[in-house]
């Protein structure tokens, strides 16, 4: 893993979003955190380097859904993962066009460990866990 890597966490919910950032920073990402798409999209504005990953909460507050935040940030990074994390099964996401049905998909509720796992395959990362 390089040390660039940075996870871009996006969830309304603070806790979740805070829990999310801790495990990231544990597997020994950067992680940066936003309650919404448009503050996302500040936040990638404000990096130095790629983002590799954005884990992004299905359900976005405001004007832009994550589907549209995935694509406005795959259009700056060409490599950009996305994992879309939700309370809903994948297969209502997909049926309600939330994602699409390749889309990588965590539900929620998750462990760390399932959480890690997630992310690591997203990335190809081989590591074991967190650190």
């Amino acid at each position: 893993m390089a040390a660039a890597d940075v996870v871009l966490v996006v969830d309304d919910d603070a806790d979740i979003r805070e829990a999310i950032r801790r495990i990231v920073a544990k597997c020994g990402y950067s992680a940066l955190t936003a309650s919404d798409s448009r503050a996302a999209l500040r936040a990638a504005d404000a990096v130095d380097g790629p983002i590799r990953l954005l884990l992004t909460d299905v359900w976005m507050p405001g004007d832009i859904s994550a589907s549209t935040l995935a694509g406005r940030l795959a259009g700056r990074y060409p490599d950009l993962r996305v994992v879309y994390v939700s309370g809903l099964s994948k297969e209502l996401a997909v049926d309600k066009g939330l994602v699409g049905a390749n889309a990588s998909f965590l539900e929620k509720p998750f462990t760390p460990a399932r959480l890690v796992e997630t992310i690591r395959a997203a990335l190809g990362d081989s590591g074991t866990g967190i650190r």
